[in-house]
């Protein structure tokens, strides 16, 4: 999706090893702009990634320390 933020909703696995693909949806943002949280597109937005096409998910140290 080109950097855009996604939600996976599906994951598609091989027959051993890690998903090869994933369902994602599109995120919007919400009725307050940029200050409310991302939404799922209401119409379209959905899409098949690859895995070998996606970055890994690296947390922010910050989002981490509670």
């Amino acid at each position: 999706m080109a950097g855009r933020p996604t939600m996976v909703y599906a994951v598609e696995w091989a027959e051993a090893g890690p998903p090869v693909a994933y369902r994602v949806q599109e995120l919007v943002p919400g009725s307050h702009g940029s200050l409310g949280p991302l939404l799922p597109r209401p119409v379209g937005g959905r899409e098949l990634a690859f895995a070998t096409e996606c970055l890994p998910y690296v947390p922010d140290p910050a989002d981490l320390s509670e």
